[in-house]
């Protein structure tokens, strides 16, 4: 059975220096006090664990990250050739400088290696970058308050509505512009 320590004993093991009554001699060495023995080995793992949990989430939410910012970046492009090709569009069949391809009742279409856009039968010269196509484009016509068919001989804006797909990603977008009449 194990002898009571006596109060200059328990001293000794709660504080590093013996209490001033007690008798050097007669205090007892009862080995190192908590603090001064170290980290137990199950502390240890579950620290690992814990910072190895943390790293996971954190390479988790960067791999995310760059994933959406690809994702993107591919649907920013395709919009950025739209709106290219909008702006030649526009350009080329409202012009007033040169002679403009605008035509009542005009058609659109998409060549056969759907890399060009024509516009009643003239091509509209506009490239698109590598690795997009046209998939489709039509043409509406204003009528009063809506698009529908052309009326001859009528004043009508047209509305051009051309779709732009990648061809690795397949990420396509569309995109509607209107063109006048430039002489009116």
């Amino acid at each position: 059975m194990a002898t009571p320590l006596s109060s200059c004993a328990r001293s000794a093991r709660r504080f590093s220096a013996p209490r001033s009554d007690c008798d050097s001699r007669t205090s007892v060495n009862v080995g190192p006090v908590r603090s001064e023995r170290g980290d137990t080995l199950i502390e240890i793992l579950i620290a690992i664990t814990v910072i190895g949990l943390t790293g996971v989430a954190l390479l988790g939410a960067f791999a995310s990250a760059i994933s959406a910012s690809v994702a993107y970046r591919r649907t920013a492009t395709v919009g950025l050739e739209l709106k290219d090709f909008a702006e030649a569009a526009t350009y080329q069949i409202q012009s007033t400088s040169t002679s403009p391809l605008y035509t009542e009742c005009a058609a659109v279409g998409v060549n056969a290696s759907k890399s060009q856009v024509s516009y009643n039968g003239a091509p509209i010269a506009f490239t698109l970058s590598a690795g997009y196509q046209f998939t489709t484009a039509t043409i509406a016509f204003l009528t009063g308050t809506s698009f529908g068919s052309c009326t001859a001989g009528q004043y009508q804006p047209q509305m051009i509505t051309t779709t732009v797909a990648n061809t690795t990603t397949g990420a396509a977008q569309s995109l509607s512009f209107i063109v006048i009449d430039p002489n009116r």
